[in-house]
């Protein structure tokens, strides 16, 4: 943030302004500023001020972006996991019906064999 920097190097002037201005070579106290050179102060301060709350500002909206990132990632991989673990579910439930129906046919076949058998 290197215009944080150069905000803060502007409020050290700024200190250095509001003790004293320097006019025609004369130093002029304190108490002797004008409105002019106050508001400059005011100014500079209300820049000072702005400038850092634009930067909580920035780095508040980059934190919640980045949360949001964040939680936008863990919501697709939760989902990913959810489509996987149903896939697994649904794969199982196939391969278990597939072997009842093998199962089924088994028996089905070594019944009528047994009945041929007796037949004959």
């Amino acid at each position: 943030f290197e215009f944080e920097s150069v905000t803060y190097i502007r409020v050290w002037g700024l200190s250095e302004i509001c003790d004293g201005v320097e006019r025609g070579g004369e130093n002029y106290p304190k108490n002797h500023l004008t409105y002019m050179d106050v508001f400059l102060c005011t100014q500079l301060f209300i820049v000072h001020i702005c400038t850092q709350l634009l930067t909580v500002d920035i780095r508040t909206q980059l934190f919640i972006v980045d949360i949001s990132t964040q939680l936008f990632t863990v919501d697709i991989c939760t989902q990913l996991l959810t489509v996987d673990i149903c896939t697994q579910l649904f794969t199982v439930a196939i391969r278990t019906q597939l072997f009842f129906v093998d199962i089924r046919t088994q028996l089905f076949t070594v019944d009528k064999c047994t009945q041929l058998t007796k037949g004959l």
